[in-house]
């Protein structure tokens, strides 16, 4: 039976430098030369998650924007969506008009940003797209605290509240029920892959969901404390090939 290999992107599978080792491109292949299921699963859009996955040769599934979509890399369709409320995102939108705050939109194979410097969406934009994550951005943390609360108040799930980003601060909104983990459960029920034939590699929160279900779990070095207590094997970090040795060690 094959396996199914969730690895996510940043601090995962690149370095710090946005680069993937030759050796992990190889040992990713040859697992998938093998019949094994090679996905990334990502916080990125999916246009991002993919231009990830043409590096790779991939050629199976991809999991975007915090869980939102499950993706058929070669059948080039979704196969299962949580979208934000219609309501909810043009909430945020005017919300980053009012307080001149930059917003990247993710939707369908898109990803916009959108600040003062860039046109406005045009009326009705939110009523003919599903809108799978905004991303909001500011320098003001008390500013961007106050916005999280308001939307979380109208349901909105919050990801990455507040994280400082060079001298802005930035949160995700999503759709409630969005989750890494929830997209692993309906990839491997999808493949008729069992849980216990399922891999996991990550270093941040959004990827405790998968670690909760998944019984072959690896946490890079350079993972979040809370993670590699969810971890059942530590690797090296994302600078050393961490994804690689994990891979090695478990297919050895």
């Amino acid at each position: 039976m094959p396996y199914l290999i969730l690895i996510d992107i940043d601090g995962t599978l690149q370095n710090e430098l946005g680069e993937i080792s030759d050796k992990t491109k190889q040992i990713i292949q040859a697992l998938q030369n093998q019949g094994h299921y090679i996905v990334l699963a990502s916080g990125r859009a999916r246009p991002n998650v993919l231009k990830v996955a043409k590096q790779l040769n991939l050629h199976t599934y991809c999991i975007s924007s915090n869980g939102s979509e499950l993706y058929d890399i070669k059948n080039d369709k979704v196969i299962f969506g949580y979208y934000i409320n219609k309501n909810l995102a043009q909430l945020a939108y005017n919300l980053s008009r009012k307080y001149a705050l930059k917003a990247k939109i993710a939707f369908d194979n898109y990803e916009l940003l959108i600040s003062k410097e860039k046109s406005y969406m045009y009326n009705g934009f939110f009523q003919n797209h599903k809108i799978k994550q905004i991303m909001l951005i500011h320098s003001n943390r008390y500013l961007m605290s106050f916005i999280e609360n308001y939307l979380k108040l109208m349901n909105g799930k919050i990801l990455n509240e507040s994280v400082a980003l060079d001298e802005d601060y930035w949160f995700s909104l999503s759709n409630a029920n969005a989750s890494k983990g929830l997209m692993l459960k309906v990839l491997a029920n999808y493949l008729n892959i069992p849980l216990t034939h399922t891999i996991v590699i990550g270093n941040d929160y959004n990827d405790i969901s998968m670690f909760r279900l998944c019984s072959n779990s690896f946490a890079v070095a350079n993972s979040c404390p809370v993670l590699k207590e969810h971890a059942k094997y530590i690797t090296s970090d994302n600078n050393h090939d961490g994804v690689y040795q994990a891979l090695s060690f478990f297919f050895q």
